[in-house]
């Protein structure tokens, strides 16, 4: 019984962290949507190339930020399913 505890109890923590960013989801789009929008107006500053490159700069940094949080919660699941 306890080999078969530890997966089902991994795939329950896999299921529930889905979950939960799947309810975020929605919220975050929404939000990014409105920032990338006024990051695309046109400006008479800045050329439309130099507006679509800040863009993918921004995007850039904030998947890097999302991948180091992601990073971290997967090592702390991976230590509570070997420690418990």
């Amino acid at each position: 019984m306890t080999s078969m505890a530890t997966p089902l109890r991994t795939a329950c923590l896999l299921l529930a962290a889905a979950s939960v960013a799947a309810v975020n989801l929605e919220g975050r789009q929404k939000t990014l949507e409105a920032s990338w929008s006024l990051d695309l107006e046109p400006r008479q500053d800045m050329s439309p190339v130099k507006r679509v490159v800040n863009l993918l700069q921004k995007m850039k940094a904030e998947l890097d930020a999302e991948a180091n949080s992601e990073a971290e919660m997967y090592d702390k699941l991976v230590c509570w399913c070997e420690t418990n």
